[in-house]
This record gives structure tokens, C-alpha cells and sequence, in this order.
């Protein structure tokens, strides 16, 4: 459950170039060196493409040109030869009832459309190139974002005795309960 990860499949060293001209007085910096790459069980490996969640769940990340795909160098991706393995359980017979009572769930729930107006909100401004540096107008604009959802949690908010509402671990949960479930069916 989440969003396709970042897709960084490779292991780097980085080398102070200091110590190959010790006696240059200024700081040189740092060679990142790519050594290795690395793959999962089954050959694929995770470059360029991330970890692909069987329950996919928007974020801003999904959004944005992040990721090792974006990058203009970035290796692509590849496979090797499997190491054998044995799967202790086959669920893509039940994913796709998953995937429904999942997407069941969240169409009627007033959180999941929030989540969707704010990723709607930032895809408008994601590309923004213009700022008004008149305070006026920057706390006018704070203002109406802020009664655009009034609901919002202060993400600095330290206070532990405030609950906060998390609808991905919720879900999260609900999804567990719905795999349990239904692979005692199966």
C-alpha cells in the first residue's frame, strides 16, 4: 500500500577527492561513484522503476518528476537470473477484491476527497513561476488556502495529545483486515 518509490537500485561510494592531492590547500569536494547495483529474489531490479505497490495510494510524490527515472544519467532498469524461491503465499487471486473494497471504500469517505482536492490544489500551483512579494497579498492568498480547508492538521504541531488522523495507516489497516479475510476464503 503507498506509492512507487523513489527507484534508486544502485550503491555509491562517495571519495574526498582530498586525499588523492593532499597538498592543494582548498577543499576539493567529492567523486560520487556508482559500485554496484542491486536486485530483488526474483532478478528485477528496483532502477529506475521503484517498488510498484499492489495498492496504489496518491501522494504529491506521484505528482512531481522525482525519481531515479527523471534523472538524465540514471541507469536503466535490468534484471539478472532469479534465485530459486518458494512464495508462502500466492495473493493475486484475491488483489483484485482487495483493489475493489479498497477503491469502494474511499469513494464515499470525505477525507479520500480531500486528499484529492489538495493534490488537485498542488497540481494547479505545482508549476507556479510567479510570487507576489507584497506581504498583502501573500497572507491574502494564506488565508484563502487556509479557509479552502480549515480542517487542516499543522504539520509542526507537537502537542501528543492531539490525534492525528491518518487515512493511509487506516486504510492500510482495512486492507489488512480485508487480506486476512479473504484469503481464509480462498
Amino acid at each position: 500500500v503507498g506509492s512507487q518509490t523513489y527507484g534508486k537500485g544502485t550503491v555509491q561510494n562517495a571519495l574526498p577527492l582530498q586525499r588523492y592531492i593532499p597538498s592543494y590547500p582548498d577543499k576539493l569536494g567529492q567523486l560520487k561513484l556508482t559500485i554496484a547495483k542491486f536486485y530483488r529474489i526474483d532478478g528485477r531490479s528496483t532502477q529506475h522503476v521503484g517498488v510498484i505497490p499492489d495498492v496504489d495510494f496518491p501522494s504529491r510524490y506521484t505528482l512531481m518528476e522525482i525519481g531515479e527515472s527523471s534523472r538524465e544519467n540514471a541507469l536503466l532498469w535490468d534484471q539478472i537470473r532469479p534465485v530459486p524461491y518458494r512464495e508462502l503465499q500466492d495473493f493475486t487471486g484475491i488483489l483484485p477484491l482487495i483493489r475493489q473494497r479498497h477503491e469502494n471504500r474511499l469513494a464515499g469517505n470525505a477525507e479520500y476527497a480531500k486528499l484529492l482536492h489538495n493534490l488537485d490544489e498542488f497540481k494547479k500551483n505545482r508549476n507556479r513561476e510567479i510570487y507576489s512579494l507584497k506581504e498583502a497579498e501573500r497572507q491574502k492568498e494564506r488565508e484563502a488556502a487556509e479557509a479552502d480547508d480549515p480542517d487542516e492538521e499543522n504539520p509542526h504541531d507537537t502537542d501528543p495529545d492531539k490525534k492525528k488522523k491518518d487515512l493511509l495507516l487506516t486504510e492500510s489497516a482495512h486492507i489488512l483486515g480485508d487480506y486476512i479475510l479473504l484469503s481464509k476464503i480462498d
